[in-house]
């Protein structure tokens, strides 16, 4: 009996000992497989933000995105030098418009200084009446010209403001043309709407 007990002891630590291997063994195979699949999901991340960042291949959102960026971009530094060459362009022209209205005031004020002193000498002559009709005639002379340069005034403002609808609409138009071309008129349409 005593053989029987040693026999099964030494199976038992043979069959033991059998496990404990098995269960390195397992362990070892089970910790290559997770070294295995880290590795192969740590390649395929960077094999993507490689894909990315050298944009062989990108998402569609991601593309959308960044075409729309590029363009509002470009739309907002032609934006931006339009505005400059208005207001370049603006100022030119009130600068032209406050010298004519200078010289045009100054020369009317010493007309009309000269005028009411001339009236004034003459009022006290005798010919009072017949300088009266002269001085209605001159005012009517003086009305006229007020009347047409605020009437060529209106005209530059009238021109000025077409000059800038034809400049937006070309500009528009342009932008047009351009996405069409770079094949991004269906972002230029969502954009525009």
């Amino acid at each position: 009996m005593q053989e029987e007990q040693s026999q099964s002891i030494v199976n038992n630590e043979d069959t033991a000992n059998q496990k404990r291997e098995r269960a390195k063994v397992d362990t070892v195979k089970s910790i290559k497989k997770q070294n295995k699949a880290k590795t192969r999901i740590a390649n395929s991340i960077q094999i993507m933000t490689d894909k990315n960042h050298n944009l062989e291949w990108v998402s569609r959102k991601r593309q959308i995105f960044t075409a729309w960026k590029f363009c509002v971009k470009q739309q907002v530094a032609f934006l931006l030098c339009v505005k400059d060459v208005l207001q370049k362009s603006m100022w030119a022209h009130g600068f032209q418009q406050i010298q004519e209205a200078s010289r045009g005031t100054k020369d009317n004020r010493k007309r009309y200084m000269l005028m009411k002193k001339y009236i004034f000498l003459m009022q006290q002559s005798k010919y009072g009446l017949s300088m009266t009709r002269w001085k209605y005639a001159t005012w009517g002379i003086v009305d006229d010209k007020i009347n047409s340069t605020t009437q060529a005034y209106e005209e530059t403002v009238e021109a000025f403001n077409t000059k800038i609808k034809r400049v937006k609409a070309q500009n528009m138009k342009n932008g047009a043309n351009y996405f069409h071309k770079k094949h991004l008129k269906k972002i230029f349409n969502a954009w525009a709407d």
